[in-house]
C-alpha cells in the first residue's frame, strides 16, 4: 500500500514542479489563484435522470483539484453519496445548479481515510486548472484565509473573520470563522472544499462546520496522507465498497489503539445513527477521545454529563470538561461556559469567555455579548 500511494503522490508532484517555470504549461493548464479559485472547485452529486435528461442530485460536498485529474474531498462526501443510493459511475462533480454545465465523471478511487476524512480519486476527463501542494499555516498564523466550497448548492468564496485557533494542535485540526449568511451557517454543501491563504496557498481542507465556525484538516495531514497512505486505505484496485469497508476497519482499528480523532469519529458516527452498536462502547470511545486532549470530544462528553444523556448526569463534570474545551480554544466551549456563567449572574466571567469566543468569530458569541451590553445599559 505504502509504495502506491507513494507512487502516486510523487506523479502528483512531478506533474505540478513541471508546471512551477510556466504559469501556463500545455496551453491552458496552470496553477490556481484566490481569484480564479472556482475554476477547480467542484459540486458532488450523483446521476438522476429526468424525463430522459441528466440532472444532478444532491448537494452533498465540495471536491477540488490538484492535479488535471486528480481530486481530493471528505470521505464522508462520498460515503453520503453512496448512502443515497450512487455508485462510483453515477458520481458526479458539476459547477452550476441542476449540473446543466460541465460535468466530471470519477474514474477511479485512489485512497480513502476515515481518521482524518479524506478521500482521493482520478476523474475520466483532464481540466486546465488546479491548486498546488505547497504552502501549508505559518507558525502563528495572522493572515486571512478563504474557504471555497458550494454551501447551499451555490459557489462561495468565504472570507475568515478571525484569526485561525488549533494551529498549534497535535491533531491536525484548526478552526475558522467565516462571514457567510445565516441561512447558511452549518455550511452544508461545503465539505471538502480547500482553505487558502491570501496569495492563495492551500493551508487546509474543511471537513464540517459549526454555525459559522469549519473545522478543517491542515494540509500536512493531507500531504502525509497521500504521501504515505497513513491511516489510509489503497482504493486503486479496489471497488469502491471494498474501499468504504477498508477505510471502516482502519477507522475502528485506529480508535481501539487508541487514536483521539478516530475515536471520536466513531463516535460522532455513532451519535448521528450512521453506525449502530452499544451506546456505552461509543461513549467510552468518547471519554477517552476527550481524556487525551480533543477539544471537540472535550465539549462533546461535558454536554452528556450536562445533560445526563448516556451517563449520570452531573453539571460539575459537565462544566470542568466544557471548560478544559473552552481553553483548548473550541470557541462552542466558549460560548456554553460563558452562558452558564451568565446564568449564575456572573457576568464578568460570562463576558470574557464570550470575548474568547468573539475573539474567534463565532456569531452566536458577539450576539450574546451585545445583548448583555443592551441589559447592561437599561
Amino acid at each position: 500500500m505504502t509504495a502506491r500511494f507513494l507512487a502516486l503522490f510523487l506523479s502528483i508532484l512531478s506533474i505540478q514542479a513541471c508546471w512551477l517555470s510556466s504559469p501556463v504549461a500545455g496551453g491552458n493548464e496552470r496553477f490556481l489563484s484566490l481569484n480564479d479559485a472556482h475554476l477547480g472547485v467542484w459540486n458532488v452529486g450523483y446521476e438522476k435522470r429526468a424525463g430522459g435528461a441528466w440532472r444532478a442530485s444532491g448537494n452533498f460536498g465540495t471536491a477540488f483539484a490538484i492535479g488535471p485529474d486528480l481530486f481530493l474531498t471528505n470521505a464522508h462526501v462520498i460515503r453520503a453519496v453512496t448512502r443515497a443510493g450512487a455508485r462510483l459511475d453515477q458520481i458526479k462533480l458539476y459547477q452550476t445548479k441542476g449540473g446543466s454545465g460541465p460535468i466530471l465523471e470519477i474514474d477511479q478511487m485512489l485512497g480513502m481515510t476515515e481518521v482524518h476524512d479524506l478521500a482521493y480519486f482520478r476523474t475520466k476527463t483532464r481540466i486546465g486548472h488546479y491548486f498546488p501542494l505547497s504552502g501549508g499555516v505559518p507558525d502563528g498564523q495572522l493572515e486571512p484565509l478563504t474557504a471555497v466550497g458550494y454551501p447551499g448548492d451555490s459557489f462561495r468564496r468565504m472570507k475568515s473573520i478571525a484569526r485561525a485557533s488549533f494551529q498549534e494542535s497535535p491533531f491536525y485540526d484548526f478552526s475558522v470563522a467565516l462571514d457567510l449568511p445565516v441561512e447558511l451557517e452549518g455550511l452544508q454543501g461545503a465539505s471538502g472544499g480547500p482553505v487558502l491563504s491570501a496569495d492563495g496557498r492551500l493551508v487546509g481542507v474543511m471537513k464540517q462546520g459549526s454555525k459559522n465556525i469549519a473545522h478543517c484538516i491542515r494540509l500536512e495531514k493531507v500531504i502525509e496522507f497521500l504521501e504515505l497512505g497513513r491511516e489510509g486505505v489503497d482504493c486503486s484496485s479496489a471497488t469502491l465498497g471494498d474501499c468504504l469497508a477498508g477505510a471502516a476497519k482502519k477507522l475502528a482499528d485506529a480508535a481501539r489503539d487508541g487514536h483521539p480523532l478516530a475515536q471520536y469519529r466513531l463516535w460522532h458516527a455513532f451519535d448521528r445513527k450512521l453506525i449502530y452498536g452499544n451506546r456505552t462502547t461509543f461513549i467510552r470511545l468518547l471519554r477517552q477521545s476527550a481524556e487525551s486532549g480533543y477539544p471537540p470530544a472535550q465539549y462533546s462528553i461535558g454536554w452528556r454529563y450536562l445533560d445526563g444523556n448516556g451517563v449520570t448526569e452531573s453539571s460539575e463534570l459537565g462544566e470542568a470538561w466544557i471548560e478544559r474545551s473552552a481553553k483548548g480554544g473550541f470557541a462552542a466551549a466558549q460560548f456554553t461556559l460563558a452562558d452558564r456563567y451568565r446564568m449564575r449572574n456572573d457576568m464578568g466571567s460570562a463576558r470574557w469567555w464570550l470575548e474568547q469566543a468573539v475573539a474567534q468569530g463565532y456569531r452566536p458569541a458577539q450576539e450574546l455579548l451585545d445583548e448583555l451590553a443592551t441589559h447592561a445599559g437599561n
